[in-house]
């Protein structure tokens, strides 16, 4: 199966023909799959510099999977940014 370049959390994709098989019967169903997308919860530093240098090289607008993975992106990096700003 083949993921579409920007599908987003909890996208549910149709296979059309690929599900369980009609009782007393030859035809296929549909299978449904549920797509789930795990944010990391703890990055190292060198991760989050590698995600800070990806998002800048993006340089597109942010729109569904991309503005969740920054909002998502922000709130884990928000804490560690006021405690370097604190310590300066």
């Amino acid at each position: 199966m083949k993921i579409p370049q920007g599908c987003q959390p909890d996208t549910k994709l149709l296979l059309r023909g690929k599900g369980i098989q009609e009782l007393n019967g030859s035809r296929k169903g549909e299978h449904f799959v549920h797509i789930k997308i795990k944010i990391p919860k703890k990055v190292t530093e060198q991760q989050e510099a590698l995600l800070r240098k990806f998002e800048e090289e993006g340089n597109q607008p942010t729109k569904g999977f991309a503005k969740a993975a920054s909002s998502a992106f922000e709130k884990l990096f928000r804490d560690k940014k006021k405690d370097k700003d604190k310590k300066e």
